[in-house]
């Protein structure tokens, strides 16, 4: 039950290199979990960022619910097996993702997006809100892959694409 529930402004620096290698876990990234947590204005870049978990993996956050992710750039290779992406493996109920830029390489067998993996708003009060983001991260997956989301619900999509190209989707 460990996660984080605070705010976090990374007043526009990059963390460059970010590595994180635990591929047999869960909940990987920068913020494993984030419940009821603010992260903004941040970068995640350079040419050895590399997050690798067994599932919920982002380079971010593994699982986010009733968050606001906004102002945010990543750079990064992602790997997986299930609910991988850039940004965030997986994100749940009332949880806004805004203004978010992502690069890179995603890969993974299950729920694999370029932004997100897997976003569900669990009711009509608490959808997910996605809006003003960008993917232009290469993407392979077996099943419920997509070049921005691999698998929504819930979630109102505003404003927000993909490089179909670069993606692969």
């Amino acid at each position: 039950n460990d996660h984080f529930s605070a705010d976090f402004n990374g007043n526009g620096y990059m963390i460059k290199n970010l590595t994180i290698n635990r591929p047999s876990e869960y909940y990987v990234g920068l913020f494993g979990v984030v419940r009821d947590a603010k992260i903004e204005n941040l970068a995640i870049a350079g040419l050895h960022s590399h997050v690798v978990g067994r599932g919920n993996v982002g380079a971010l956050v593994g699982y986010a619910v009733s968050s606001r992710l906004r102002n945010v750039s990543i750079a990064a290779n992602v790997q997986g097996s299930n609910y991988v992406a850039g940004l965030a493996g997986k994100i749940g109920a009332s949880t806004y993702v805004e203004n978010v830029f992502v690069s890179g390489s995603v890969g993974g067998d299950r729920y694999v997006g370029g932004l997100i993996g897997r976003s569900y708003g669990s009711s009509n009060s608490s959808k997910n809100v996605i809006s003003q983001t960008l993917s232009t991260s290469s993407v392979s997956g077996d099943s419920s892959t997509g070049g921005l989301l691999g698998y929504t619900y819930r979630t109102d999509v505003v404003n927000s694409y993909w490089a179909k190209e670069a993606s692969g989707q």
